[in-house]
């Protein structure tokens, strides 16, 4: 909150900024820039200029990027695998898997093991953003923009979540978040901060991954 009014007085430091914007860094990054992005991330050199420019300390431990993303994985996955029956389908419990950033652009190991072990124990696994008809993907869940003292940053990310979220909410199904920052974020944050029915009822359904 002390940031929050900092920010107010005296604008977001271009640092926070940056941090705060997690998901961009990994569009940009990941893929077939990962290579690139992981020698920067690792030269000291190269992180001391990034250092006089961005104000993100040498020492900052920063995460290496994918060179597949999650999302990519998910959609090769979707054209190879087999087509269910009708009757399979009806058999399978409904969840929605919140990848988060990490997930999504540093460790999509960690997101694909949450899908394969969801899947092993009977559950259907949806995506927001990677499902058919979707126009729009998932934002951070705003937690560095919080840090930083971007209210506006945070509000618009939890409310681009929320629209996509809450369909499948009313559907019945829970949001498994396997990262307990974002699932404390949007567990306990999100309706503190945008406090409406529709965020209320996603941060009712959203539980950590180990629950």
């Amino acid at each position: 909150r002390e940031r929050a009014v900092r920010a107010q007085r005296e604008g977001i430091p271009l640092v926070d900024k940056i941090l705060g914007e997690p998901q961009t860094i990994g569009a940009l990054g990941s893929g077939v820039m990962a290579p690139m992005s992981n020698f920067v991330l690792a030269s000291r050199l190269v992180r001391k200029v990034q250092e006089k420019v961005t104000g993100i300390s040498a020492e900052f431990p920063l995460p290496p990027m994918a060179k597949e993303t999650f999302s990519s994985w998910l959609g090769k996955r979707r054209e190879n695998a087999r087509e269910k029956t009708a009757a399979e389908s009806a058999e399978l419990r409904e969840v929605v898997l919140f990848p988060t950033c990490y997930g999504e652009f540093n460790t999509p190991e960690v997101a694909r093991a949450a899908v394969a072990v969801l899947e092993h124990n009977g559950f259907r696994v949806f995506v927001p953003g990677t499902e058919e008809g979707d126009s729009e993907v998932m934002s951070c869940c705003g937690m560095p923009n919080l840090d930083g003292g971007d209210i506006a940053g945070y509000t618009r990310k939890v409310e681009m979540n929320v629209a996509l979220l809450l369909p499948h909410v009313k559907a019945g199904r829970k949001v498994v978040v396997p990262g307990p920052t974002c699932g404390y974020t949007m567990k306990r944050e999100w309706a503190e901060y945008v406090p409406t029915a529709d965020v209320e009822a996603v941060s009712t359904a959203a539980v950590d991954l180990m629950e």
